[in-house]
């Protein structure tokens, strides 16, 4: 991998899966990704959460970028 291109696909590669350190992140039987820490990220917009979806009109505080969450369906705008 001399220019970021995955050439080949080494079995071996996906046996080292779960939520810790160096391991890829494998979908849980319900396609969702398992919770994990994200402490380490960075550049993440800021979040409001609301038991509701966004309306058309919303003016979040955070201002433009904000990630809205809807609490009850779990769905980010």
């Amino acid at each position: 991998m001399s220019d970021g291109t995955l050439q080949t696909l080494d079995v071996s590669m996906l046996e080292d899966v779960g939520t810790g350190a160096s391991q890829l992140v494998q979908l849980d039987s319900n396609a969702k990704i398992p919770a994990c820490s994200a402490a380490a990220l960075t550049g993440v917009s800021t979040v409001t959460k609301s038991a509701s979806d966004p309306v058309i009109a919303t003016n979040p505080s955070g201002g433009v970028g904000t990630v809205w969450q809807n609490t009850t369906s779990g769905e980010m705008y």
